[in-house]
C-alpha cells in the first residue's frame, strides 16, 4: 500500500502506521491462537488457557490505537488531496468523521 500526497510539503508516516497496525494485529491472532485448546472431554468449545503477561490483548490494544492514527491520517490526506491544506487546516480537520466522510463523497451510514 503506498499512500501518497500531491503536497510536497507534507511527510506523513501514514503507511507505517498501517503497517504496525497489521503486524500487531497478526501477531495478537498467532498469539491468542497458542492460548486456545479443545475442550479435553470432545465437548464443543474450546478452553482459553492463561497469558499472565497478556501479550494478545497487548498487542490487541496496539491494533486497535494504530488504526485509529493510520485512519485519521488517511482522512486528513485525503482531505488535503481535495480541498488543499489551508482549507483542511483551518476548518475541515475539526469537522466531525461523518462530516468529512460526507465532504468526500462518502455518506452511506451502512
Amino acid at each position: 500500500m503506498q499512500i501518497v500526497s500531491s503536497d510536497p510539503t507534507i511527510l506523513s508516516n501514514v503507511e507505517t502506521y498501517y503497517a504496525i497496525a497489521k503486524e500487531a494485529y497478526e501477531v495478537a491472532v498467532a498469539m491468542e491462537k497458542k492460548h486456545v485448546r479443545p475442550k479435553q472431554d470432545g465437548s464443543p468449545g474450546s478452553v482459553l488457557l492463561p497469558d499472565p503477561q497478556k501479550r494478545s490483548f497487548k498487542q490487541s490494544l496496539i491494533a486497535i490505537v494504530f488504526s485509529g492514527v493510520y485512519l485519521e491520517s488517511l482522512l486528513y490526506l485525503c482531505l488535503i488531496q481535495k480541498f488543499g491544506r489551508p482549507r483542511t487546516d483551518r476548518e475541515l480537520d475539526r469537522k466531525s468523521y461523518e462530516e468529512q466522510l460526507s465532504l468526500l463523497g462518502i455518506d452511506d451510514a451502512a
